[in-house]
């Protein structure tokens, strides 16, 4: 039979598991927005004439150029693994922890 603290922490769970849902249900959807900031940007930067994308992306922009580079990384990273693979990474409940080790420099 549980005792009372046993107790206070089973009545605790269900919020705590709901949290964690939530929780990977947001860094999924986050990291989707970002994918598609990424692959937005670099559409973008290619109908921009060289050299005048950071003073454009200041112009029209809600985000700064180090923003806009992190997306444009992450999109280019996830672009090169095949398609399956990148979806299951954009869906998957873990996919904050397998992006960024996906999107992070190998340690040697």
């Amino acid at each position: 039979m549980p005792n009372k603290d046993e107790n206070k922490a089973l009545s605790l769970k269900g919020e705590a598991n709901a949290h964690h849902r939530d929780f990977i249900k947001a860094g999924n959807e986050a990291l989707q927005h970002a994918y598609e900031a990424g692959r937005l940007s670099a559409e973008m930067k290619a109908c921009i004439p060289h050299g005048e994308w950071s003073d454009w992306v200041a112009r029209h922009l809600d985000f700064d150029l180090r923003t806009v580079q992190v997306y444009k990384s992450m999109y280019g990273k996830l672009k090169e693994l095949p398609k399956a693979q990148r979806a299951a990474l954009l869906t998957e409940g873990e996919s904050i922890r397998r992006v960024t080790a996906a999107v992070s420099p190998k340690k040697h």
